[in-house]
């Protein structure tokens, strides 16, 4: 009864429908790409040798070990139409006299 349903809309050409599978293909392809980027990245540190390779190893490894979470909160951040909102002093408050949370300003 459902699957019978879905072919109908995907059938019509609904539109809000064609977007959201456009953007599921989109997220695809960027996740294959990045996978391919990070199995050539990988296997170049795999089989290379050069100078500073330990510090570049440690370094990639602590990342890995950081949370999902700090992870997508940091991109999130970084890529929010208003940037970082640590450029504007918002991201970090400060409890005055009465107890309440300012910016410092």
């Amino acid at each position: 009864m459902h699957a019978v349903l879905a072919f109908k809309l995907v059938a019509s050409g609904d539109r809000d429908l064609l977007e959201i599978i456009a953007l599921s293909l989109r997220v695809s392809m960027a996740m294959v790409l990045a996978s391919l980027m990070g199995l050539a990245i990988g296997g170049f540190l795999a089989v290379t040798r050069f100078r500073g390779r330990g510090a570049t190893l440690i370094i990639l490894n602590a990342l890995m070990g950081l949370p999902p979470v700090v992870v997508g909160l940091l991109v999130h951040l970084h890529l929010s139409r208003a940037g970082p909102s640590w450029m504007d002093g918002t991201f970090i408050t400060i409890p005055d006299g009465n107890g309440i949370c300012t910016n410092g300003s």
